[in-house]
């Protein structure tokens, strides 16, 4: 079993054990051997760096400089947020939510009720949640791929909605795990994996489409072939990944501004 390492900030004490879960609030670890009934919560102030197996993580003041550790940071993993919950028939409630990690976001909502006991609610149950600016809708995409720890997705997710123009913009995230991570862990620690974005784009008169790393100016201009000086741009200038949001834009625009009725 791997060795995690823990260094405390005040004493410099340095801890040899099991990192069960860390988040922005929180670390909690098990001492060598493991044991799940001596699992110990420390504030994460107090903890001055950490390692999990040979992957050192960074100290709070420089995890702006890793995008996983920042995403992970923005969608508060771990914490409890209020929020709000739309079902099906259009009643909505209002309350706390406990957030698990981004990848399940998009599977499931963890909803506080009477004495902090949760109650799961899927995409059959809802149409739509969010907390703080996040907002998800309920997308039914046909894309089969692991979301997370051996989850696949399969018709209809949670999905941020980003762009609500003419072109609806939606982001599909993954956090995937080494396989010794899942073989030691039912549910991993969300700093163990890695966090893959990808977007998901429901165009006003093409079919839907799932924007990948490894085509991302094919897809675009696919989906945006109407928009003949966008195309041209994406021909001179090849879009990335993180250029998504901006192109979706700048197609918005044009379509409910500038675009002549054909």
């Amino acid at each position: 079993m791997a060795q995690d390492i823990i260094v405390l900030r005040e004493s410099e004490e340095i801890i040899k054990c099991k990192i069960i879960e860390i988040n922005d609030t929180i670390v909690s670890y098990s001492l060598l051997p493991v044991s799940e009934n001596e699992i110990v919560t420390v504030a994460r102030f107090t903890v001055e760096s950490y390692s999990i197996g040979k992957r050192s993580a960074l100290k709070k003041q420089d995890q702006n400089e890793s995008n996983d550790d920042g995403i992970l940071y923005k969608y508060k993993a771990g914490e409890i947020r209020k929020g709000f919950i739309v079902f099906v028939n259009g009643d909505t409630l209002f309350g706390r939510i406990k957030i698990r990690d981004i990848a399940f976001n998009q599977i499931q909502v963890m909803w506080l009720v009477e004495n902090d006991s949760i109650v799961i609610y899927t995409p059959k149950e809802l149409k739509s949640y969010g907390y703080d600016l996040i907002n998800y809708q309920v997308v039914d995409i046909d894309y089969k791929k692991e979301i997370t720890a051996g989850i696949k997705c399969s018709g209809k997710l949670f999905l941020e909605h980003l762009d609500q123009g003419a072109a609806r913009l939606y982001q599909f995230v993954r956090i995937i795990y080494p396989k010794s991570v899942l073989m030691e862990y039912s549910q991993p620690p969300v700093y163990y994996g890695s966090v893959e974005i990808e977007y998901y784009i429901i165009p006003p008169v093409k079919e839907p489409r799932v924007v990948q790393k490894k085509s991302v100016r094919g897809s675009l201009i696919r989906l945006f072939e109407d928009h003949d000086a966008l195309v041209e741009e994406m021909i001179n200038n090849r879009p990335r990944m993180e250029d998504v949001p901006s192109v979706v834009s700048k197609y918005n625009y044009w379509y409910e501004n500038v675009r002549t009725s054909k």
